[in-house]
């Protein structure tokens, strides 16, 4: 019979939970995954931004969208240093 089966039921603050433990789980490991930060950025994009191992293609996205965060981020001197016309780019499409 059915009865056997224990049927598990999250609530929203259940749910809120695990995402918020699953969220520090990724921003306390500095080798987190791409993918990894990828979901991070769905709920927090300047936490991506920030994150250590963030993906440089994702980096210079989000670096587009929030530029004044990008300067402060770990991995703008390393990433600007590496391609400096791209951040010239970026902030010429910005102040147009």
């Amino acid at each position: 019979m059915q009865e056997d089966v224990v049927q598990a039921s999250w609530t929203g603050l259940e749910s809120a939970q695990f995402i918020c433990r699953e969220l520090n789980r990724i921003i306390a490991n500095p080798q987190a995954s791409a993918a990894d930060i990828d979901y991070l950025r769905a709920f927090n994009e300047i936490r991506a931004l920030h994150h250590p191992n963030c993906p440089a293609a994702l980096w210079w996205q989000l670096a587009a969208t929030h530029p004044v965060s990008a300067k402060a981020s770990p991995l703008f001197s390393l990433l600007t240093l590496e391609d400096p016309a791209q951040w010239l780019l970026l902030e010429t499409v910005e102040v147009a």
